[in-house]
């Protein structure tokens, strides 16, 4: 089974990385894992299915990571094919999207100059206007409008960005989201953008602020089979680092 530049052989228990010539034969845990998840590519696996393949004396997120790591390691370009979904498991895409921007090794949590977030903020809008035109190509992208969020420890600009140019109403999992942020204690970020996948299964939460005259960036995603996000409350923000 083919795995971005990797065959993963089950018969000989096997992970082959084309780009480098180098085969792995993969331990029992390991192989178990990318055997689970090659049987449900494309779908979120909780961390309690994923730990079920550990020995029953190691059946922790701990030694769940290191599998994991060890993993991506050996997949090498084609580790991005391997996502955390943040407090709900794993998941083995399909395929990597190639229309990629080059965050110059940004990662997800360090600091960079307002020149570089301005550039950034410019290509990931137009990533997200190019993605849409291919698998959307009727509805267009209505310019984001801003409003600020009251909270507890001052004023929070939000973004919930919106797909079609007819749709009026916020997403309800959206508003729900800035009903929760307003009601934290203190919100650990000065500009918050929200956004749903046409599949309404994924959101995405860019959060910015300014430390010491740099620009700080990270990316939350959260994924729901029920499209509902019912899980998302300020223990949940908490959690994510978004507030405290």
């Amino acid at each position: 089974m083919q795995i971005g530049c990797c065959w993963f052989d089950t018969s000989q228990t096997t992970l082959t990385n084309h780009e480098n010539d180098t085969s792995w034969k993969m331990p029992v845990v390991e192989f178990n894992v990318v055997t689970l998840l090659t049987q449900h590519r494309g779908q979120v696996l909780s961390i309690q299915q994923l730990m079920q393949q550990l020995p029953e004396n190691a059946q922790t997120k701990e030694a769940l990571t290191a599998a994991i790591e060890r993993i991506r390691f050996f997949l090498g370009s084609s580790s991005e094919l391997l996502v955390a979904v943040d407090d709900q498991g794993f998941m083995l895409l399909k395929r990597i999207n190639k229309a990629k921007v080059n965050l110059n090794g940004l990662g997800p949590h360090r600091t960079i100059s307002n020149k570089q977030y301005g550039i950034l903020m410019a290509q990931l809008m137009l990533l997200l206007i190019f993605i849409y035109s291919i698998f959307e190509p009727t509805p267009t992208i209505q310019q984001v409008e801003g409003y600020q969020v009251a909270t507890p420890s001052g004023q929070v600009e939000y973004y919930p960005i919106m797909i079609n140019a007819g749709e009026h109403a916020i997403n309800a999992s959206v508003n729900k989201f800035d009903l929760m942020m307003a009601q934290c204690k203190r919100v650990l970020w000065q500009e918050v953008y929200v956004s749903r996948s046409t599949s309404d299964k994924l959101m995405s939460i860019v959060l910015t602020r300014d430390i010491n005259g740099q620009r700080e960036v990270k990316n939350v995603k959260a994924y729901s089979d029920e499209k509902s996000f019912a899980f998302i409350d300020t223990q949940w923000l908490v959690r994510q680092g978004i507030c405290s």
